[in-house]
């Protein structure tokens, strides 16, 4: 119900009118019609979804495969279709996660994904560490922020 609250109250601002999100446990269990029916809603469920028509949205939902706890990474994967995309396209981006998701650090996220059933045989396209906003002073040496991908970056963790 904390969730919900939440994820209503994200959808309530004045720059969230339309949402994308991957398929999944997670958003199906957290995600009522009612909150589907709040702003605009797609299930981005098929890889011709995945394109760049996904910047038009405000919020991009997916699950990730862990959270990494001491540097606040996420570690998200292109399995589900479109998730890269969704996760990078939209100026903000929610991830849902479970309490047991959660690992000191990133190098016991990668521990997790090398025990993944099918590892090295079967991987997806691309595997994400998302550590907040982008951010680079490259240029002029003036700090831009977001360099790209999403200027905010939300994590809902489930119990």
């Amino acid at each position: 119900a904390e969730a919900r609250d939440r994820i209503r109250e994200l959808l309530g601002r004045d720059d969230i009118r339309s949402a994308c999100a991957t398929p999944g446990p997670l958003m199906d269990e957290v995600f009522t019609p009612e909150l589907r029916g709040s702003a605009q809603f797609s299930v981005v469920d098929q890889p011709a979804q995945a394109g760049s028509a996904l910047a038009n949205y405000d919020l991009g939902i997916t699950d990730c495969l862990c959270l990494a706890a001491h540097t606040g990474s996420v570690l998200v994967s292109t399995a589900n279709a479109g998730s890269r995309a969704v996760s990078l396209l939209p100026p903000v981006h929610l991830v849902l996660a479970r309490l047991d998701q959660l690992v000191p650090d990133i190098p016991d996220a990668i521990d997790l994904l090398t025990s993944v059933p099918g590892f090295p045989d079967d991987l997806p396209a691309a595997y994400t560490f998302i550590t907040g906003s982008s951010r680079t002073s490259d240029i002029e040496k003036v700090l831009v922020v977001p360099a790209h991908g999403p200027r905010e970056v939300f994590v809902i963790i489930l119990a």
